[in-house]
């Protein structure tokens, strides 16, 4: 990682060790910033950050789990802890979930439990969706039968 964090020309970074060969998350910022990481689990890293001593505003970079349950253990978990959170927040990474019929292009529907479980969490933290600039999707399979499915999995929230 501290190759990487050099050749990219970051200062600074927090990692979340990966539990064999999957998993896994770090953090990379410039000393211009404050960062202070105060919790963090396979799922997520949660830091104050101060940007020039101008705005103070919690972070949360997210590895939304592939396996359905446990991202719905963690939106529920996440929810909990941020009731009492007074400053503005940002929860950003990949969710590895959608939050309509309309982010995905593929064979199989997204099951609306899915779809349910990951709206409830936006509307519960009262956070709002950043449009995307460019592509609509930004995940794409592998071609399948010269087709590829096409998910909206990463993604801005803020409140």
């Amino acid at each position: 990682m501290s190759r990487i964090r050099r050749r990219l020309n970051f200062d600074k970074f927090f990692c979340v060790e990966p539990r064999g060969l999957s998993g896994g998350l770090c953090l990379l910022w410039k000393s211009n910033i404050n960062i202070d990481v105060y919790e963090w689990c396979d799922n997520y890293i949660k830091a104050s950050i101060n940007l020039n001593n101008v705005m103070k505003w919690q972070g949360v970079f997210v590895y939304g789990n592939p396996v359905f349950q446990k991202r719905r253990k963690l939106w529920r978990e996440l929810t909990v802890s941020n009731r009492n959170r007074e400053e503005p927040q940002a929860v950003l990474g990949d969710f590895n979930d959608i939050l309509s019929k309309d982010e995905k292009v593929g064979f199989h529907p997204q099951p609306k439990i899915y779809l349910d479980s990951f709206r409830r969490f936006v509307d519960d933290n009262g956070l709002i969706d950043i449009d995307l600039k460019r592509s609509r999707y930004t995940w794409f399979s592998n071609p399948r039968n010269n087709f590829v499915t096409r998910k909206r999995l990463d993604r801005v929230l803020v409140n």
